[in-house]
């Protein structure tokens, strides 16, 4: 079926493009080859999966969704290329999926909701929490996201100043 083989492909095939004799552009942009397959089985199991269940949504739910996330992960697998050292560079991807996590908690639902035209659907948000009051599900929600956010938030700026500091420390010593 073709949920196996999407399940195959995501472990399988960067390995095999690692392991055997492929050219060396193909080796070094494993990740997006890897990724762009996997986009596309995925792309092919939702039509299956909307021509089953005759909905009408892939057009305008599934494939911006599965389209912006294979953005996102092509910019976050882009971040190999910079010339900078590990650790910021660690920090750029936490940032990125701290802000992804933000969007995706505070717009997601909000985007679902209107495609499907219900109205109440409750959305996460940071902006909505409040560490004093933990008296509701939504509050509770709203609260853990806010904390999450946070620690990554903190995580990715003691991996940017690790970095910096490597940085400056990498310049005195070759000079």
């Amino acid at each position: 079926s073709i949920s196996t083989l999407l399940g195959l492909v995501v472990v399988m095939l960067p390995i095999c493009i690692k392991k055997y004799n492929f050219p060396k552009l193909i080796k070094e942009f494993n990740a997006y080859i890897s990724l762009f397959i996997d986009y596309i089985i995925l792309l092919i199991l939702l039509i299956v999966i909307n021509h089953h269940v005759k909905g009408n949504w892939f057009f305008g739910f599934a494939l911006p969704i599965c389209s912006i996330s294979l953005v996102v992960l092509y910019v976050i697998v882009s971040i190999k290329f910079l010339k900078v050292n590990k650790f910021i560079k660690t920090s750029l991807i936490l940032f990125i999926c701290d802000i992804v996590l933000i969007l995706s908690t505070t717009l997601l639902n909000r985007f679902i909701s209107y495609k499907l035209n219900i109205s109440d659907i409750s959305s996460n948000n940071i902006f909505n929490a409040n560490l004093i009051k933990w008296s509701s599900t939504q509050l509770i929600s709203d609260n853990i996201l806010l904390i999450v956010v946070l620690s990554i938030l903190a995580v990715s700026i003691v991996f940017l100043v690790c970095g910096i500091n490597k940085h400056i420390k990498n310049k005195k010593t070759n000079s």
